[in-house]
């Protein structure tokens, strides 16, 4: 099981049953050593980490996040990916996130 955390705002909210693919953000300092940015500018790229697949179920939720369950469908294609991941997304209904009514209702009780 690997851990992610969503830094960038989805297209569409994360909801369960949705189809995602994963991508780590690496600092391009760590992908060229002589490359030196701009004072004060670090530069990320995009890269692919193995994981394509759907939502399955919700974790954890906390005050101002919320875990999801990814089931990996790409294990054919990366054969060192784990099956599952676990995707941490900050809180924000209706732009980063989307919950069922009982998703919600127990996130209050």
């Amino acid at each position: 099981i690997e851990y992610y955390d969503l830094c960038i705002t989805p297209p569409v909210p994360v909801h369960t049953g949705l189809r995602i693919r994963i991508h780590r953000l690496v600092d391009t300092r760590a992908q060229h050593a002589a490359y030196i940015p701009p004072r004060g500018r670090i530069t990320y790229n995009a890269q692919a980490s193995g994981v394509i697949g759907v939502v399955i179920a919700v974790r954890a939720m906390e005050k101002g996040t919320t875990e999801f369950i990814v089931r990996n469908d790409a294990t054919c294609h990366y054969p060192y990916a784990p099956d599952f991941e676990y995707l941490t997304v900050p809180h924000i209904p209706g732009i980063t996130l989307r919950l069922t009514i009982w998703q919600a209702l127990t996130r209050y009780l």
